[in-house]
C-alpha cells in the first residue's frame, strides 16, 4: 500500500471576480499537520505551484487547477501573472472554484494525523470529526493557570486528580477554591505604625495550599473562639475586624495613592475574611463588608441600658446590664412615666400652637376668598368693557372706511357746490345720529328703570299673597277652644298615607295654641286599617303667661253629616309629666291622640251615620276650657 506525505499549507482567501471566495474550515484544522494518504495521490490532486494538495482548488481559463493560496497570489500581481503550464494571462473574472475536484479530493483516505499511535484510517472529509474524538489527540488542560499539555485519554483523570490548579470545595462554605496559589500582582507596603501593627504583620503567614488556608484563616463559616473571650464559638462572618485591620486599610490608601497617583491599582487585603484582588478604591468597601456581629450577643461586651435614652447612666457588661435592667424595673418605671409626663406637656404646647396657627390660617383662607370674588368680579368688569371697547373701534372703523370711500367717490365726480352740499347733509345726519344713540341710551335706561319696578311690583304682589293667606287664616282661627276641621279629597290622602295638620286655634285670645293632625290611612301598626288622630301643643306669643304643664281635657270627634247626630268621641286628660304637655321650646310639640281612633270600615260604611260625604271629612277638636282665666 502506497502511501505520500505532503505538508498543508495554512489557509487564507482567494476571490472570484467581485465576490469574495469562503475559507474552507477543514484547512486551518489541518494547519502544521502533515497528511499521509491511503493511496498514492494523483499528479492532478498536486497544487503545480506550491506542491501541496489542493483542498480548496480554484480552476484558471486555461482550464489548471490551483489552490486557493497560490491563486490569490496570481491575482494580487494582475496583468503580470501568467499560468506556469501554457504561459495564458491568469485573469481573476475567469477563476472560479472547482467543486468536483474538491469532492474528490475529500473522499479520499488518510491516515489519522496522530499515527502511528492512532492507526485509524478515514476519508478528508470525515478527518476533522475523528479528531474531535481520537484518544491520542494532544489537549492543554483547561483549568486556570495550568499549561500542561497530555492526550485526550488522560486528560480526564489530570484535571481531577493530579492538576496542581484544580479547585476543591470548602468543607464549611461549600465553596469552591484552588489547592495552591494562583499568581497574583500584590504590592506588599509595610509601614512600623505601632507596637499591634508590628506584631500583627509578624504573625501573618501564608500557605502554598490556599483552601486549608482558606478553612483556617478566612472561611466566613469556620467557627472561632469569641474575641471578647467569652465561652462561646461563633462563625468567623460574625467577629470585627480589629483596630490594626483599619490602620492598615486607610495607610495601605494613602501610600499606593501616593506612589501610584492612581485609585485603580489591584491590590490584596491581607484582613479580609476570604483572599479579594481589588481596585485600591473598591478595598475599603469589601474589607468592611460582614453580616450580624456576634458582638450584639456576647455577654462580656459593655453595653448601655436600654432606658439610657429615659436618663438611666448605667453602663456594663451585658449580663451585669440585664439584671440591672431587672432589679432596677421600678426606677425605670418612674424615668419613663417622667419622660412621657414631658412629653404630655410637649405635645399639649405643640396642640396649642397648633390651634393658633389653624385659627390664622382660616382668617387668611377667608380673606384670600374675598380677595378671589373680588379679583372675579373685577376680571367679570374688565371683560365687559373690553368686549364694548372692540365693538366701539370696530364701528369707528366701519365708519372711517365709509367716509373715505364716500370721500374718493366725491372728490372724483362732484363738484365743490354738490360737496358743500353733501358736507351739510352730512353734518345733518351726524348730529341725528347723535340724537339717535342719545335716544338710545335714554331707552336703555327707561328699560333697566322698568325692570327693577317688575322687579318690586313682584315683591308687592308676593307680599300680597301672604298677607291673603295670613288674613284666611285669622278669618278661619278659633279663639273659644273649638276647632271644626273639614278635610277634602279624603280617598286621595288616604291612598297617599300622608299626614295633614289642621289650622292652629286658640283656648281665648291670649290662650293656648293647639292645632290636630290626622293620617287617614292609618300610623304605625294601625297603617292600612284606621283613621289615626292627633292633638298637639304649639309655640305662642302668650305662652310665657300661661300656666304650664297644660291640664285641660281634651275632645277628638269626627261628625255625622246624615244629622242623625251619631258623631263617633275620644277624649283624654293630659299627663302633666309627659314632656308632650310641657311649654314647647320649639316649633310644636310632639303629637298625643288616638292611633286607632276609627277603623276604616266604620269611618266609609256606618250603619246609622255618614261620616265621609263627596269625599268630605268633618273633624271636631274641643278643649275644656273649665278653670282658665282670661288674660
Amino acid at each position: 500500500m502506497a502511501a505520500e506525505e505532503n505538508e498543508c499549507p495554512k489557509f487564507q482567501l482567494s476571490q472570484q471576480g467581485s465576490d469574495h471566495v469562503r475559507s474552507w474550515e477543514l484547512e486551518s484544522v489541518l494547519a502544521g499537520r502533515k497528511l499521509s494518504f491511503v493511496a498514492r495521490l494523483d499528479d492532478q490532486y498536486v497544487c503545480p505551484a506550491c506542491g501541496g494538495v489542493v483542498l480548496n482548488p480554484h480552476q484558471t481559463g486555461c482550464g489548471h487547477i490551483f489552490c486557493a493560496k497560490c491563486i490569490r497570489i496570481f491575482i494580487e500581481n494582475g496583468d503580470t501573472s501568467k499560468c506556469p503550464f501554457d504561459g495564458i494571462l491568469i485573469k481573476a473574472e475567469e477563476v472560479f472554484q472547482d467543486n468536483c475536484c474538491k469532492r474528490e479530493v475529500l473522499n479520499l483516505e488518510v491516515y489519522c494525523t496522530n499515527s502511528p499511535a492512532c492507526t485509524q484510517k478515514v476519508t478528508l472529509c470525515n478527518l476533522q470529526d475523528h479528531l474531535k474524538a481520537c484518544q491520542h489527540e494532544a489537549l492543554q488542560c483547561s483549568n486556570p493557570g495550568c499549561t500542561d499539555i497530555l492526550l485526550r485519554k488522560n486528560l480526564t483523570d489530570h484535571q481531577r486528580s493530579l492538576c496542581s490548579f484544580r479547585t476543591e470545595y470548602c468543607r464549611y462554605c461549600k465553596k469552591p477554591y484552588p489547592v495552591t496559589q494562583l499568581p497574583v500582582r500584590v504590592f506588599f507596603i509595610i509601614l512600623i505604625l505601632d507596637v499591634r501593627f508590628i506584631s500583627a504583620i509578624n504573625q501573618l503567614t501564608f500557605s502554598n495550599e490556599p483552601l486549608q488556608d482558606h478553612e483556617k484563616t478566612s472561611c466566613p463559616e469556620a467557627e472561632v473562639q469569641c474575641p471578647n473571650k467569652c465561652s462561646h464559638m461563633v462563625k468567623r462572618h460574625k467577629v470585627k475586624h480589629d483596630y490594626i485591620f483599619k490602620v492598615f486599610h486607610s495607610v495601605l490608601s494613602l501610600t499606593v495613592a501616593f506612589l501610584f497617583k492612581c485609585n485603580t491599582v489591584e491590590v490584596i487585603c491581607l484582613f479580609s475574611i476570604s483572599i479579594f484582588l481589588a481596585p485600591l478604591s473598591f478595598l475599603p468597601a469589601i474589607c468592611h463588608l460582614q453580616l450580624k456581629d456576634h458582638s450584639d450577643e456576647c455577654q462580656e461586651v459593655e453595653t448601655d441600658c436600654i432606658y439610657k435614652k429615659y436618663g438611666c447612666t448605667v453602663r456594663d457588661k451585658r449580663g451585669q446590664v440585664k439584671v440591672h435592667e431587672y432589679t432596677e424595673f421600678s426606677h425605670h418605671v418612674l424615668l419613663v412615666l417622667d419622660s412621657n409626663n414631658k412629653l404630655m406637656e410637649q405635645v399639649d404646647q405643640l396642640q396649642q400652637d397648633l390651634a393658633v396657627q389653624q385659627g390664622e390660617l382660616k382668617e387668611r383662607n377667608l380673606l384670600v376668598s374675598n380677595l378671589n370674588r373680588e379679583v372675579s368680579k373685577c376680571d367679570s368688569t374688565l371683560s365687559a368693557i373690553q368686549g364694548s371697547v372692540e365693538e366701539q373701534r370696530e364701528h369707528v372703523s366701519s365708519v372711517k372706511r365709509e367716509l373715505q370711500d364716500l370721500r374718493g367717490v366725491l372728490e372724483a365726480e362732484l363738484a365743490k357746490e354738490e360737496l358743500a352740499a353733501l358736507r351739510a347733509s352730512l353734518d345733518s345726519l351726524r348730529q341725528q345720529v347723535a340724537v339717535t344713540q342719545s335716544l338710545r341710551e335714554h331707552l336703555g335706561a327707561l328699560g333697566q328703570t322698568c325692570q327693577r319696578h317688575t322687579r318690586l311690583l313682584d315683591i308687592h304682589v308676593e307680599q300680597l299673597q301672604c298677607n291673603e293667606q295670613r288674613f284666611r287664616q285669622l278669618e278661619s282661627t278659633s279663639y273659644d277652644g273649638k276647632l271644626i276641621w273639614k278635610v277634602h279629597d279624603y280617598h286621595r290622602k288616604k291612598e297617599a298615607g300622608t299626614s295633614l295638620n289642621s289650622p292652629p286655634f286658640y283656648t281665648s285670645r291670649s290662650g293656648y295654641k293647639l292645632s290636630a293632625r290626622v293620617y287617614p290611612g292609618g300610623e304605625g301598626a294601625a297603617r292600612g286599617t284606621h283613621l289615626s288622630l292627633y292633638v298637639m301643643l304649639m309655640r305662642g306669643d302668650f305662652d310665657s303667661l300661661l300656666p304650664w304643664p297644660f291640664r285641660q281635657n281634651v275632645t277628638l270627634t269626627v261628625l255625622d253629616q246624615s244629622g242623625s247626630r251619631n258623631h263617633i268621641n275620644c277624649s283624654f286628660t293630659p299627663d302633666t309629666a309627659s314632656e308632650n304637655f310641657r311649654r314647647p321650646t320649639s316649633e310644636n310639640n310632639s303629637a298625643l291622640g288616638f292611633p286607632r281612633f276609627l277603623s276604616h270600615g266604620e269611618l266609609e260604611a256606618p250603619r246609622n251615620a255618614v261620616y265621609v260625604r263627596d269625599d268630605t271629612l268633618f273633624i271636631k277638636v274641643k278643649v275644656d276650657t273649665t278653670g282658665l282665666e282670661d288674660l
